[in-house]
């Protein structure tokens, strides 16, 4: 029986070991959390706080710092009160009388000290009452609400109390009753909280609570709080009617708020968001509508046109419109898109008007130069079925261009009576994809290499039409020699001894019924020119699976269709260009686009190689 307790009793020690070990465990694992105790028995020059720690790791000593500035770290005066986790007591002495403390727990952790929320408090003082500043609550743009605690008389007689405030940039130094507005707070001891009004919207201030006796007056810390701003006026354009080298505007303003408008008008320019430095004309003051008319304008020519209000928080501006001026050529506006990549960028237009005799627009599209002020002379793309019925075109290809390069570019309209342009804009290309393009991370004989990639699944619908024939064509030649399996089509950038990039390698990778893997490769020179632009020479089938490829193409008739297939890259001058403007790196994709057929573009994959090596001229 005596037995029988003792193995209960062990059983019951282990059990209890085993749930507080795991608790602990997981108390540990957890993420840590340090509270800071509340101020207790706070007297002349005294205080008593703590802490309360659970989570973290590798806990070490632990305590409260506290000083007469906020955020106090170990580094001011501080106390040790042991280590570890769990709540824990700090005695807080040497403190100065009626003076204001700032208090955080800290503890050492394996991340370095960690500290807890901070708490406030203000000592006793003999001869002299004591308050603190609690905080500013509710506030809007005129009034605001402020709250103190006056916690002792110091055995006098209060005669006054209250709240002192001014803007922060009036400069006054430190607030007091001879330089700062007051609001007097009926009472004496306990909650000091007033409402302040009459302030201005959209602006700083400081205040501080103040308390006055028989023999002076006593202040608490000061802090600072920023009214709202008042809602924006609302000012729009009411109608605009254009003519040959004018248009009449009318603009509504309207404040809707206690602040006035101080100014309010039209503001235009030839390019998109213009500003009351650009060209301006001033309609009136306060709430109103007036018309205007903007003159010695140039006939047939676009113009930006916003409304503008003014008043003490600054101006704010209203929708903008366009508006084309009269004449007997058609107008136009740029559309610009943020696509923009090494080689491509894409610019739509818009035809506001077709001239006043509507004279048939014969041509419109988009130019483009490394110089401001791009014409027609220049590169220009033509959109296509734009007539005086179908006025607005999508997003042009600008192509090819170079990389790191700034342009400008702007629309063009053509009718019987001459051409006109549209707004002008400028970007600048990205840098070449050839940067990712190069061995790197070299080891021994076996350096790391960027190639292209395309499988069955991979790039899906955003392959081209002749990409697609040319897998497919390779699929028919693979099953007649000897029912292979095409598995993947690649293109490797090879570089000589010297490291540089100057071989193209194209593979064909398959298997045999068997299912064992097989590469046939054809090579060929590669050289790329000052703009990226590459060219290949020196054709070369590299013999064994390739060569058998080639003999069976040529006994089934299929010869044309392989050459077609493996060399389609070197049929003219082609660039390698980003997937899109968002592109960072070589996880992703690009294009092959042949400078002179670029909708017959080439979309690959992007992998690092590790197995190839170096290669050296075979010619």
């Amino acid at each position: 029986m005596k037995r029988n307790k003792f193995l209960n009793a062990w059983i019951v020690a282990c059990f209890s070991f085993f749930l507080f070990a795991c608790a602990d465990k997981d108390e540990m694992e957890g993420p840590l959390t340090l509270k800071t105790g509340l101020l207790k028995d706070i007297g002349y020059t005294t205080a008593v706080c703590g802490g309360e720690i659970s989570g973290g790791r590798d806990i070490g000593e632990r305590g409260v710092c506290w000083s007469t500035t906020p955020s106090p770290t170990r580094k001011d005066s501080h106390t040790t009160d042991g280590h570890g986790r769990g709540e824990f007591r700090s005695s807080i002495t040497g403190l100065s009388e009626g003076t204001q403390y700032y208090v955080r727990a800290w503890v050492e952790t394996a991340d370095g000290v960690q500290y807890g929320d901070e708490k406030t408090c203000v000592t006793l003082a003999h001869g002299r009452p004591t308050l603190l500043m609690m905080g500013v609550v509710a506030v809007e743009e005129t009034t605001a609400e402020v709250q103190a605690q006056v916690f002792t008389d110091g055995g006098l007689e209060i005669t006054e109390r209250g709240l002192l405030y001014c803007l922060k940039s009036a400069g006054t130094g430190e607030l007091t009753l001879e330089n700062a507005s007051k609001l007097p707070v009926a009472g004496t001891t306990g909650e000091l909280k007033g409402k302040i009004s009459d302030l201005a919207d959209h602006a700083t201030y400081v205040c501080r609570a103040y308390v006055s006796y028989a023999g002076g007056t006593v202040y608490s810390d000061a802090i600072e709080f920023s009214t709202l701003s008042y809602a924006d006026p609302k000012v729009e354009i009411q109608h605009v009617v254009a003519a040959n080298t004018s248009f009449e505007v009318t603009v509504n303003a309207l404040s809707g708020t206690p602040l006035p408008i101080l100014e309010y008008g039209v503001v235009w320019g030839s390019v998109s968001g213009p500003t009351i430095a650009d060209h301006r004309i001033h309609l009136g003051e306060g709430d109103g509508e007036t018309s205007t008319t903007v003159a010695q304008l140039e006939e047939g020519t676009v113009y930006y046109v916003r409304p503008y209000a003014r008043n003490k928080n600054g101006v704010v501006y209203g929708q903008e419109v366009t508006v084309a001026t009269l004449s007997n050529k058609a107008t136009i506006a740029t559309r610009m898109t943020t696509y923009v990549t090494a080689h491509r960028a894409y610019v739509g237009g818009e035809i506001l008007n077709t001239g006043i005799l509507q004279a048939p627009v014969t041509e419109a599209g988009v130019c483009w130069s490394e110089n401001e002020h791009p014409t027609v002379a220049d590169h220009k793309l033509p959109a296509v079925g734009i007539s005086n019925d179908r006025l607005a075109f999508d997003s042009l290809l600008l192509f090819p261009l170079k990389p790191q390069t700034k342009y400008y570019v702007r629309t063009y309209v053509t009718n019987a009576y001459g051409t006109n342009y549209g707004d002008e804009y400028s970007f600048t290309t990205r840098q070449p994809v050839a940067d990712y393009f190069k061995a790197e991370g070299s080891s021994g004989d076996n350096p790391v290499f960027n190639a292209l990639n395309l499988t069955p699944t991979y790039p899906g619908g955003t392959a081209s039409e002749d990409q697609q024939e040319a897998y497919e064509q390779l699929s028919r030649i693979l099953t007649a020699y000897g029912n292979r399996k095409l598995t993947a089509y690649r293109i490797y950038l090879v570089p000589n001894k010297e490291g540089q990039t100057r071989y193209i390698y194209t593979t064909i990778q398959y298997q045999n019924s068997s299912g064992t893997a097989y590469v046939g490769t054809w090579r060929a020179k590669v050289d790329w020119d000052a703009d990226y632009v590459y060219t290949v020479s020196h054709h070369e089938i590299s013999g064994g699976n390739a060569t058998n490829i080639y003999n069976s193409a040529v006994k089934n008739g299929q010869e044309e269709e392989l050459s077609r297939s493996v060399d389609y890259l070197t049929f003219s001058p082609f660039v390698i260009d980003w997937d899109n403007e968002n592109s960072t790196t070589v996880n992703s994709a690009f294009y092959i686009i042949p400078v002179n057929q670029p909708d017959h573009y080439k979309r690959m994959g992007v992998f690092r190689y590790t197995s190839l090596t170096s290669a050296e001229d075979w010619w």
